[in-house]
């Protein structure tokens, strides 16, 4: 009776262990599953984030030559691409908050001035727009390799 039971116990083991190693190899794969498509949707937000960045320097330095071929980038589409920049970096890249502010400062500071100020004045806030533009490319270079 002994070796019955035993074997008995030792099939119904290894039918529960069977089991088992079955639902780990699915469950393996749904962990990297998911995080293969996290990697993908913070790449495209990457990617989105960096085209934002783009677009604004773009606009903003067409802005500055009323002959350029892109229109003049209004306040309120400015205000609408700022904001989805900032939600962005709030988001999914809180290490590019200080750069990304401060680009989003000095841009409606020289919008602003492109649109109201002296040329002294515009002097000033060009070279910040230049060098919150410079840094926030860097710092975007700099954790590319992170999200891409």
């Amino acid at each position: 009776m002994n070796e019955q039971f035993l074997i008995a116990v030792i099939a119904s083991g290894s039918a529960l262990l069977g089991a088992a190693i079955g639902q780990l190899g699915q469950v393996v794969q749904h962990w990297l599953s998911t995080r293969h498509e996290r990697r993908v949707v913070l790449r495209q937000k990457y990617e989105q984030m960096a085209t934002l960045v783009g677009e604004l320097t773009v606009h903003i330095v067409a802005s500055a030559d009323p002959e350029a071929a892109p229109p003049a980038l209004d306040p309120q589409s400015l205000d609408s691409r700022l904001a989805t920049l900032r939600s962005l970096v709030l988001l999914y890249f809180p290490e590019l908050g200080a750069p990304i502010e401060a680009l989003a400062k000095d841009t409606v500071a020289f919008h602003s001035a492109l649109r109201n100020s002296t040329y002294a004045d515009l002097q000033g806030t060009s070279a910040n727009f230049g060098n919150s533009r410079r840094v926030a490319n860097e710092a975007i270079r700099t954790f590319a390799s992170k999200y891409t």
